[in-house]
Parts: structure tokens; C-alpha cells; sequence
């Protein structure tokens, strides 16, 4: 019986585990952020998912949407490269809804 033997031999690590760089993780409803992580060894680019849409990644950054919602959000990424995808990293971000006035409303007419 003949057999084949395949020999790969890989000096490739996946990336690092990224981290972002901000602590802050309240935004006031309205308001547009950008998040970040420093770039990662061995990353040559960068996956981003957002529990919500739209918005807009560029490799170690993502520009967060304005969003009206007043619950929790959460941002996620991966490092990249040849050998594969690091473990993702989640960001937990509160948006906080702006105070909305109680209009009531009066009878002109009943002085």
C-alpha cells in the first residue's frame, strides 16, 4: 500500500486579540463616535460588527451611526491576517436617549 505525505511547514501566527482604546462607553443619543484599536502585530486588516446598522469601518477604526436608541449596543472586532482571525473583542456602548419635553397641551378657550 502506497502512501502520500504532505509536509506544511508555517512560520504564520494569528493576530493578537485587539483592544480598543477608550474607556468612555456612554454616548448621548444623536451624536456620532469613532472607535478604535491600536493597530495589531501581524494584522493585515480588520473585521467589525455592530448589533445595529448602518456604519462605516475603515481597517482599525469604525465610525458609529446616530442612532436614537436608548439600550445597550455592542461593537465587535477581530484582527486578520494569511493564517486566520484572532478571537473577537466587544465593546458594550449605553446609548442615552436626550430628555424629551412633556408638552401639555391647554384649552386656550378656558381661561
Amino acid at each position: 500500500m502506497d502512501t502520500d505525505t504532505l509536509l506544511v511547514n508555517s512560520s504564520g501566527v494569528l493576530p493578537q486579540r485587539p483592544d480598543f482604546d477608550i474607556t468612555e462607553n456612554l454616548v448621548c443619543e444623536g451624536i456620532t463616535r469613532n472607535y478604535s484599536v491600536p493597530p495589531v502585530p501581524n494584522a493585515n486588516d480588520y473585521s467589525w460588527s455592530v448589533t445595529v446598522s448602518p456604519f462605516v469601518s475603515n481597517q482599525n477604526s469604525i465610525t458609529d451611526w446616530t442612532s436614537t436608541l436608548d439600550l445597550p449596543l455592542f461593537v465587535y472586532v477581530s484582527a486578520q491576517n494569511e493564517c486566520g482571525n484572532s478571537l473577537d473583542t466587544c465593546l458594550n456602548i449605553m446609548v442615552q436617549a436626550l430628555p424629551r419635553p412633556d408638552f401639555q397641551l391647554r384649552d386656550s378657550l378656558s381661561g
